[in-house]
This record gives structure tokens, sequence and C-alpha cells, in this order.
């Protein structure tokens, strides 16, 4: 197994070397996805951050700024959620 952070730093000699073998393997593709999939973590990364700092402001708030907090706490969830699916979707088990 070839450890994708390799491939992140030498491209080339991988192209090369799947060329020199006869494989045909689009390494561009594969580093495409793989900054998806790496965004995609960060994104999840910075929701659950958002997430923790409205759940501590939501006590001490009352009337409509709870009401817009809790508004944007439902959304970030929902966010969170298609996020986590769509990895789910790209991951091995």
């Amino acid at each position: 197994m070839i450890d994708i952070k390799s491939i992140r730093q030498e491209p080339g000699k991988f192209r090369k070397a799947a060329k020199d073998k006869g494989f045909e393997v689009d390494i561009d593709r594969l580093l495409y996805l793989d900054k998806v999939l790496r965004d995609t973590k960060k994104k999840l990364q910075d929701i659950v951050t958002i997430k923790n700092r409205i759940g501590q402001k939501i006590p001490k708030l009352s009337g409509i700024e709870k009401q817009a907090e809790l508004d944007s706490l439902s959304d970030l969830k929902k966010e969170e959620k298609r996020s986590q699916d769509w990895l789910k979707m790209r991951q091995p088990e």
C-alpha cells in the first residue's frame, strides 16, 4: 500500500513508476480527490468548533439573539450531516 502523503510529496516519481510498469494511473485526479477529501474533513472540524462556540453562548442569551443562534446551530448540524454522509460514501471501511 502506498502512503498518499508520499504521492503528495513526489507525484512525478509515482507517475514515472506507474508509466515504467505499464500502469495507467491518473495521479492528478488522485491528488484532486485527496484534496477534496481533506478539505471536507477540515470543514467538518470547523463546523464542530463553531457548534461548540454557539453551544456555550446560547445559555447566556435570550429572545431573538438566542433564537438566531439556535437557528444557526440547526443549519450547522444539517451541513455537518451532509458532509459526514458525503465522506461516508467516499471512504473505504
